[in-house]
């Protein structure tokens, strides 16, 4: 998700810029979330524990009150419709998911007939695959946003990438810091970037830094990115992001290198489709934000929403607020 291997290389090549910190720094400051990263962290605990269908709900409830704890406004950002783009990214998801699906059918029908030892060691398996599937549905997403209403918690539908609307509300001042594991966001030129780590503290990257290392400009480094393999083009192939670092020391475009006729570049790499994708990390042509407003609680609605969902210890989430 993001940009290909570009986390492992911040670390390696600058890893000064990483920072963890207790989260207490981050007392009286607004976190743009990106909400979907979040649902598919908590809907894989409901694929490890199928007894946790909800730890969505239960995810949210407990990352609000944890910020909230510190005196930290949570916002939330849910994608929209994706470029068009990505579709071919998309799709490749989509097969892939397919084909972990096919598997679980296929030792579905060997183990009707299988020993019972064989049975036990094609549960594992079934097992395994099916952590690698995570279902995120529309349902998901409404529920969470019938609880943020409820919470009184401030939240954006983003109209495309979430993660790229963080950066434009964080470019209008009206979040400080963006919370997301998705490096696109470095892309499109976000920064106060955080992770959440363990033992309450946040990890925090300055892209700034890490470009000041590099000697490139935002302009190099969405080429530097792209190059790389981002969620937009294809990947090429032999040109891993060390080698593309490698490229990019003596040149500065994308076209200068496919100038060498030593790579492989398919034909979404013309000049008219380069454009084009460098564009989503570049433009914003967003309508302006709705500013943020001050909600309380509604723990009437949110008694009711609980016990509909048939969500234990309701009495307790409630007193939380």
């Amino acid at each position: 998700m993001g940009i290909r291997g570009l986390n492992s290389f911040i670390k390696k090549t600058c890893p000064e810029c990483i920072t963890i910190n207790k989260i207490t720094k981050y007392q009286n400051k607004i976190f743009g979330i990106d909400a979907s990263i979040l649902l598919y962290k908590y809907r894989h605990i409901s694929n490890i524990d199928q007894s946790c269908n909800n730890s969505h709900i239960i995810g949210f409830i407990n990352r609000i009150k944890y910020y909230q704890n510190y005196n930290i406004t949570p916002v939330f950002i849910f994608d929209g419709s994706p470029p068009e783009q990505k579709k071919i990214t998309l799709k490749k998801r989509q097969n892939l998911r397919k084909k972990i699906y096919e598997k679980i059918e296929i030792l579905q029908e060997y183990q009707i007939n299988a020993t019972q030892n064989e049975q036990i060691e094609i549960d594992k398996e079934i097992y395994n695959l099916s952590k690698q599937i995570i279902n995120v549905t529309k349902k998901h997403i409404e529920e969470i946003k019938e609880l943020l209403d409820i919470l009184g918690i401030n939240y954006y539908n983003a109209p495309d990438e979430a993660e790229k609307y963080c950066v434009y509300l964080q470019q209008k001042k009206i979040i400080d810091y963006i919370v997301t594991d998705d490096t696109d966001v470095f892309t499109f030129g976000g920064y106060n970037i955080l992770k959440s780590s363990i033992k309450n503290d946040i990890v925090e990257t300055d892209i700034k830094q890490f470009l000041d290392k590099l000697k490139f400009s935002h302009t190099k480094f969405i080429d530097f990115c792209i190059l790389s393999g981002c969620d937009y083009l294809s990947y090429v192939p032999n040109l891993a992001i060390n080698t593309v670092h490698t490229l990019f020391k003596k040149y500065d475009t994308i076209e200068e290198i496919i100038n060498l006729n030593k790579y492989t570049f398919s034909n979404e790499y013309k000049i008219e489709e380069l454009n084009s994708v460098r564009s989503i990390f570049i433009n914003y042509n967003y309508d302006i934000p709705n500013i943020l407003t001050n909600k309380s609680v509604n723990k009437i609605a949110l008694k009711n929403y609980l016990e509909l969902l048939n969500i234990k210890n309701c009495n307790k989430i409630i007193n939380k607020f």
